[in-house]
Formats: C-alpha cells, sequence, structure tokens
C-alpha cells in the first residue's frame, strides 16, 4: 500500500537534511584526524562511517528515489542505501576496534572488509531477483512482498545492528576500562553515543517489523511515520557523541584565548608605561606569541618595572591593608611622573613580592587583581 502523503513529504526534508548534516560532520571530523595517533585513527574512521551514512540518507530520499526511478524506471538509487550497509556497518567495527584496542590489524581489516564485501554482494543479488519499480516511501514494506525483498530488508537489518552491537560493547569496554578516571566529557559523549546506538538499533528493529509484517499481509502504518525520525535522530546523537569531547576541549580553548587577549589589552596601558620607566624595550617574538604566553611575559615585565619605581613608591608600611585597586593605580601612576621629572635611572631595592603582586593571593587572581589596576592605571592617563 502507499504511504501517507505526509510520510513522503516529511521523508524527503528529514533525508535531505540528514544527508546534508553527515556530509558536514563527516568534514568536520576529518579535518581533525590529520594528525597521527590512537584518536586520529578514530576520527578518520568515523569520517568514513559518516559519510557512508549521508550517502545513505540521499540515496533514500524519496524526491531522488522518484527522480532515479523516472529516468531508468528502476529505484536504483535504493541499491546505495541498502549496498553500503554492510560497509558502514564494517567502518562501525573498525572505529569500535580502534577506539577499543588502540589500532587495526591488516588481517583483521581484511576480514572486515572481506565479510563486507560478501554481505554487499550478497544484498546486490536479491536486489536484482526483487521488484523494484515505483519505490517512493513504504520501501520496505513493498520489498516484503517477495521472498527475496524480505531476505534484503532483513540482511540490511541484521548487517546494521551487528556493528552497532559491537560500538555498543566498546562504548561499554571504554567506560569500564577508565572507571573513576573517566573524565565527565568522556562520560557524557559515551552516554550519547550509547543513546544513538539504541535508536539505531531500534531503526534497523523497525525495517525489520515492518518487512515482516507485510509478508504476513497485514503492513502496520505507523511504523512508516518512525522509520526516518529514528534513523536521523539515532545519526544525530552519533555524530554528537564523537564531536562532543573535541568541540568541548577547543570550546574551552577558544574562551581561554579569548580571556587571554582580553587580559593582554588590559594590561597594555599600566606594562607599556613601566617598560619605557625604565628603559625596556618588548620583546620581538612577544607579538605573535600565544596570548597565555604575552601575559605571563606582561606579568613578568610589570613586576619588573615596578621593583625599579620601588624609590618613588610608599613603602608596604605606609600603604592600607589590604590595598585597593584604584589606590595602587594612582600610586605607581604619581611613581611614573615623579621619574619622568626627575630624571633618574636608580633601580629599587624593595622585595619582588612586597610591591609588585599580592602574596595572599592565587597567581590566577593576582592576575585579575594586576588587570584590575592597570584598568585604574588607563583611568588616569586619559587612554581610550
Amino acid at each position: 500500500m502507499p504511504p501517507p502523503p505526509a510520510v513522503v513529504v516529511l521523508n524527503d526534508v528529514l533525508f535531505s537534511g540528514a544527508a546534508i548534516a553527515c556530509a558536514v560532520v563527516a568534514l568536520l571530523i576529518a579535518a581533525t584526524s590529520l594528525t597521527p595517533g590512537r584518536a586520529a585513527r578514530v576520527r578518520r574512521w568515523l569520517a568514513a562511517s559518516f559519510a557512508l551514512k549521508g550517502l545513505g540518507f540521499a540515496s533514500a530520499a524519496p524526491w531522488i528515489v522518484r527522480r532515479v526511478n523516472a529516468v531508468f524506471e528502476d529505484s536504483a538509487s535504493l541499491l546505495v542505501t541498502y549496498a553500503i550497509s554492510p560497509v558502514w556497518c564494517a567502518a562501525m567495527i573498525l572505529v569500535a576496534r580502534a577506539w577499543r584496542h588502540g589500532s587495526v590489524t591488516r588481517a583483521f581489516g581484511y576480514s572486515i572488509g572481506g565479510a563486507a564485501l560478501a554481505s554487499t554482494l550478497a544484498m546486490i543479488a536479491l536486489w536484482w531477483h526483487t521488484p523494484r519499480t515505483d519505490l517512493v516511501g513504504s520501501v520496505s514494506a513493498k520489498f516484503a512482498e517477495t521472498a527475496t525483498g524480505t531476505a534484503l530488508i532483513l540482511t540490511y537489518a541484521g548487517t546494521m545492528s551487528f556493528g552497532l552491537v559491537v560500538l555498543l560493547g566498546a562504548c561499554r569496554f571504554h567506560t569500564d576500562r577508565l572507571g573513576e578516571r573517566a573524565t565527565p566529557a568522556v562520560r557524557t559523549a559515551v552516554s550519547i553515543i550509547s543513546v544513538g546506538v539504541v535508536l539505531d538499533l531500534a531503526f534497523a528493529a523497525n525495517q525489520a517489523a515492518k518487512a515482516l509484517s507485510s509478508a504476513n499481509g497485514t503492513p502496520i502504518v505507523m511504523l512508516e511515520y518512525l522509520t526516518a525520525a529514528t534513523a536521523i535522530v539515532a545519526a544525530t546523537l552519533l555524530g554528537l557523541g564523537f564531536a562532543y569531547p573535541e568541540a568541548r576541549h577547543r570550546w574551552i580553548d577558544a574562551r581561554r584565548w579569548a580571556r587571554a587577549r582580553r587580559t593582554c589589552r588590559a594590561l597594555t596601558p599600566l606594562w607599556t608605561d613601566l617598560n619605557s620607566s625604565r628603559g625596556a624595550a618588548p620583546a620581538p617574538w612577544l607579538r605573535t606569541a600565544h596570548p597565555e604566553i604575552r601575559v605571563y611575559r606582561m606579568m613578568v615585565d610589570i613586576h619588573d618595572g615596578l621593583i625599579h619605581l620601588a624609590p618613588f613608591l610608599p613603602g608596604s608600611g605606609e600603604r592600607s591593608h589590604p590595598q585597593s585597586s584604584a589606590d595602587f593605580a594612582r600610586e605607581i601612576r604619581g611613581a611614573v611622573l615623579q621619574l619622568h621629572e626627575s630624571g633618574t635611572s636608580l633601580e629599587g631595592e624593595s622585595g619582588f613580592g612586597e610591591i609588585a603582586r599580592r602574596p595572599d593571593l592565587p597567581f590566577d587572581q593576582q592576575i585579575s587583581w594586576v588587570r584590575s589596576v592597570s584598568r585604574e592605571y588607563r583611568s588616569l592617563t586619559n587612554r581610550k
């Protein structure tokens, strides 16, 4: 029986969007797999699996099936969807193997490749012995009207399930091996991947159930509404799960980079004047250095500059405790002006920790405190 029109339209949108999403995910994963190492090997197989997944979604989109059917009088694009299932299964097994053991031996790779090739050839043979014209929406139900079609759908669902079960086993092994050492990011990623695998298993079961119910003469229409949505949500969760640790790592790095750049800009007025007061030129490599390295070097230069200004700054007994950043900024500004007016080049004798930092604070908070001093200093120098 033909699928409801709403199912065809829904599948058009979902399968097309899923194909594009899988292609983008494959490209992004491939871009991070160029470096050597265990993680890169896993990502290379992941990129291949998502490229295959995207190709499968595209070839199953009803609008593509209709166009191919109109040109060739044969729903040949669906052959791609079914034939690449064993290859995708092999890619998932290689992902699980590389994830679990760190590498894939040549013998194991050849055996998995041979099994995938044999399954693909078997599905092609079943395809050629199955009536396949006018297939638009209810594909598995239509195929299951013949014995060869039922065998084709069950082979498709079986190969997919086998690869997914192996991947789920790798997820559990990875979590058990790490134990308490597993980071929250890894635990979250494994949980997302596991949910995606379970949904993909539900999709495979859905395909098998549609085929068997149609073979018995009582197709279940409700299953048609679940087919595309289940497959696409599962693929999305798999992509999110595998991408989450790397994306989180890059997001944290980007935030640290941005925070360090803001700190560099905040420290610049104080750093520039203190360098000028002691006649020091910035290191030539500083402009192109990582922002965090620039922050640490600027802190060292600020400390050296404050030691140089020590004769013009109040002693530790003359300052209030704890001293505010605004008061310290005014002291520094007054000392810089006094040094310029006197024209002297005396080196200070006060201790490094006494005037240049807050020894009661951790180093990160010391940076924040000097940053606030620099902001107050900027306001005193009328800088924009």
